[in-house]
């Protein structure tokens, strides 16, 4: 009986990191194209590949993608999106990944948008709640 080999592929818009350069960015596809693959981050000659394909992977910043190998890749796991609501006008924002417990920026009222923050701090960034306490 012959074993059929099943190759588990990663989806495109997963975050990973290289395991030996360092790199961090976006998973976009793959390359059959075996004079682009790499191993261990250098340059593979193509008839030492093995591998029916590699990863494209983004790294925000830089022009070209990188290329690389499934054993390569390390999987970066996000913190999730949270819910937040502006203290003066309770306008809700969604928050960027890893940004769970770091100020996310100003609502269009000129409320700071704090998500760790006491509403007593809050009162006390804001500009109009400012003038009233």
């Amino acid at each position: 009986m012959a074993e059929k080999v099943v190759h588990a592929r990663l989806n495109d818009g997963i975050l990973v990191e290289h395991k030996t350069s360092g790199y961090r960015g976006r998973i976009e596809g793959i390359t059959e194209i075996k004079g682009c693959f790499t191993r261990g981050g250098a340059a593979l000659p193509p008839n030492m590949a093995k591998d029916a394909f590699q990863y494209r992977v983004v790294v925000t910043g830089e022009m070209m993608r990188h290329i690389a190998p499934a054993e390569d890749l390390e999987i970066v796991f996000e913190e999730p999106r949270v819910n937040v609501s502006c203290f003066n006008c309770h306008a809700v924002f969604r928050t960027k990944p890893d940004t769970v417990n770091k100020p996310a920026g100003r609502c269009a009222c000129g409320g700071w948008i704090c998500l760790s923050a006491s509403p007593v701090t809050l009162r006390a960034m804001s500009p109009r709640l400012s003038r009233v306490v």
